[in-house]
């Protein structure tokens, strides 16, 4: 092999090692520049309906009207990849229309990097109580009439979405989920709102109607901003732990233990009431700040 070919081998292998110690994994992708087959299969128009797996990615701003969904998942092992582009519905309020919709028990879905927004009903729907292991990465849910991400099933991720100004909630999540990273703002409901058994930290909910975060049994609600709602900053289910949590300027409690809870480290201020800490059967930390 001459000297000059394996020199650029060596400067290849550099570059995508650095590229890929040093990029976001948000995407999981790379787009490399060049000849040769493409991988996936471009989404150019909506509606549009999902009848293989495998992966699909737009490549523009896509539209449609009344009466469709955007994009509709019909089976497991789907990834979807935005790239940065918005789907855009009809706007309006009063139909089940939604931007990226999954009508039956699906699994393995991933959903990632765009814009969903002005869709008559949800942003993301999974219709099916039993869907699991769906990812939801890097999304921003607007200006839909539902909810921004709605996903009933269970063991699933929604991470460093921007859900805000959804006729419901900005993000509604199953059991066991992971829920992290998020900002949910300005919602006709709940920010996040979640089932048992979930991991909630590292979100900011501020200025919805309703509570901020509201959890089911068995959570653990760790390292949360939520301020300015409409009702609790943070609703904790039966058996959950409210640990290291900001609440601020919240119309009801700032932290509502429903029972059995622990709550430590927590800093709550001008709140309607900052937290029930006379809960009989919770454990309130002497280190929480809650005047």
């Amino acid at each position: 092999m001459h000297l000059s070919r394996q020199v650029f081998i060596i400067f290849t292998i550099t570059l995508l090692y650095f590229f890929g110690a040093h990029t976001s994994a948000q995407a999981d992708f790379y787009v490399i520049a060049g000849g040769g087959k493409k991988i996936g299969t471009e989404i150019k128009a909506l509606p549009y309906t999902i009848n293989a797996p495998g992966f699909y990615y737009a490549t523009g701003h896509l539209t449609t009207s009344a009466g469709s969904h955007g994009i509709t998942i019909e089976l497991s092992h789907v990834t979807i990849d935005l790239m940065g582009f918005t789907l855009a519905g009809p706007g309006g309020t009063g139909a089940h229309y939604h931007g990226i919709y999954a009508p039956d028990a699906v699994e393995n879905i991933e959903i990632r990097n765009g814009n969903i927004t002005e869709f008559q009903g949800d942003g993301i729907a999974f219709w099916d109580s039993d869907c699991k292991g769906v990812r939801i990465v890097n999304i921003k849910a607007s200006h839909n009439g539902r909810t921004g991400i709605y996903i009933p099933g269970f063991s699933g991720i929604i991470e460093d979405c921007i859900s805000f100004s959804n006729g419901i909630n900005g993000i509604s999540g199953g059991s066991g989920y992971t829920i992290t990273g998020n900002s949910c703002y300005q919602n006709g409901g709940i920010g996040i709102s979640v089932g048992g058994s979930s991991t909630i930290s590292g979100n900011a909910c501020y200025y919805n109607v309703s509570h901020g975060i509201s959890s089911k049994f068995g959570c653990t609600i760790q390292g949360n901003s939520c301020r300015d709602n409409g009702g609790h900053g943070i609703l904790a289910g039966t058996y959950s732990g409210a640990i290291g949590n900001s609440c601020y300027s919240n119309t009801d409690h700032g932290i509502y233990l429903h029972g059995n809870n622990y709550a430590g480290e927590n800093t709550c201020v001008s709140n309607g009431t900052n937290m029930n800490s006379s809960c009989g059967t919770c454990t309130v930390s002497v280190d929480n700040h809650a005047p």
